[in-house]
């Protein structure tokens, strides 16, 4: 059987669901997959509390902090969550402000943001689906093709087939290659919208490619021969995913001066390997799916990003309720045979940490994770993914 999108929740996209059955729409949904009902209705008052911080901090001008990501990042978690239809004149607003970032080239986003074209354009098309699909169809349509051309092509060794953040293009990473491929399977239904032959045609080589780049990020010796990959060292990984196949953010303490860094995963890119793997329709009995859950297996906690401590932790609880939603998975069973219900967990974790105005900030600063709006943004969106509701709904 072939792995479906993490769009159970997304029938209305006109796409296959992952799920065997297609989700009613919550809190039926979360506590048929055993969120206690109580806890729904908490994420969900929760939830409300934080749609109400992010609207209370949107700019005159519809963005949020002048930023394309930032705003769109915003507006989607507003625009997917249990309030949204209250605040549909922000939603306008915010896509009124996207709608003035879109280039010429299709990308959409402010030249001379360090976020980059494409990180900002996969957040942007994004934003425009879940707000107003059928409206914003031509400029989602631009945006993919901006996506699909944005990437590092056969020519170029190690990073063929990854996207990075494009304010220049010597590097790619699994962080935006995942964003990528997550705005191209979300938005698309746009390719039954008078898309042309060759942008349907571009968008499926382009998918192909980058799973090309996921399994060269993933510690997996039977599918991947990177040197990180098939080393006896740090059998702890295995299964795991490193931000690009030369690079990662695991700092190694026990490096010696003069020492070449060794590659060790972490929990945010693991997730982010196996959701992608799942939007490419990688088969259940394939071996990088089993090792990557695998890995979740004998490294499952909510507490942190594992590899990573706290450092990108709300960035970890996003992907990680996408990619568990994604895999059609209820409960998640550690290494050490406890059932987990991922969704309570998610959930419990995020209610014990929101400030009392509804937001939710790291004390570890790393990847602007100081800044409540962008944390609040990311969270309101494990809500949205652990409470089990329909995500991009078509407007």
């Amino acid at each position: 059987m072939m792995l479906k999108s993490f769009a159970a929740s997304f029938c209305l996209l006109g796409l296959p669901a992952f799920a065997e059955d297609a989700k009613p729409a919550a809190p039926v949904a979360a506590v048929a997959q055993g969120v206690d009902e109580s806890l729904v209705r908490e994420a969900a008052a929760a939830a409300g509390r934080s749609a109400k911080f992010l609207i209370s901090k949107q700019e005159a001008n519809g963005s949020w902090m002048e930023h394309v990501a930032i705003t769109a990042l915003s507006a989607t978690a507003v625009a997917t969550s249990v309030d949204a239809a209250q605040y549909k004149d922000q939603l306008a607003k915010a896509l009124a402000f996207l709608k003035t970032q879109a280039q010429t080239d299709g990308s959409i986003y402010t030249p001379g943001d360090k976020a980059g074209p494409n990180y900002s354009t996969c957040c942007a098309i994004m934003a425009l689906y879940a707000i107003d699909r059928n409206g914003c169809k031509e400029l989602i349509q631009a945006g993919r093709r901006f996506i699909t051309k944005a990437q590092f092509g056969p020519d170029t060794g190690i990073e063929k087939g990854g996207i990075g953040y494009g304010s220049d293009k010597t590097k790619s990473d699994l962080s935006n290659t995942q964003f990528a491929m997550e705005a191209l399977y979300v938005t698309a239904s746009v390719d039954k919208d008078g898309a042309k032959p060759e942008d349907v045609e571009a968008t499926k080589q382009a998918m192909a490619r980058a799973l090309e780049f996921v399994t060269r990020c993933q510690k997996n010796a039977p599918t991947n021969s990177a040197p990180f990959s098939v080393a006896d060292e740090f059998p702890e990984d295995e299964g795991g995913f490193i931000y690009s196949p030369d690079r990662t953010k695991v700092e190694d303490k026990l490096k010696k001066p003069g020492e070449a860094q060794a590659l060790r995963v972490y929990g945010s890119m693991t997730y982010a390997g196996l959701k992608s793997m799942i939007y490419a329709e990688v088969q259940k009995d394939d071996p990088r799916v089993k090792a990557a859950l695998t890995w979740v297996a004998n490294h499952y906690t909510v507490k942190e990003n594992p590899g990573m401590g706290a450092m990108g932790h709300f960035y970890y609880l996003q992907t990680m309720g996408k990619a568990l939603d994604a895999a059609g998975l209820s409960t998640v069973t550690d290494s050490k045979g406890v059932v987990h219900n991922w969704r309570n967990d998610l959930i419990g974790h995020l209610l014990s940490n929101q400030a009392a105005d509804g937001s939710w900030v790291n004390a570890e600063g790393r990847w602007m994770e100081s800044i409540p709006t962008l944390v609040t943004a990311y969270s309101l969106m494990t809500l949205n993914f652990a409470t089990a509701r329909d995500i991009y709904k078509a407007k």
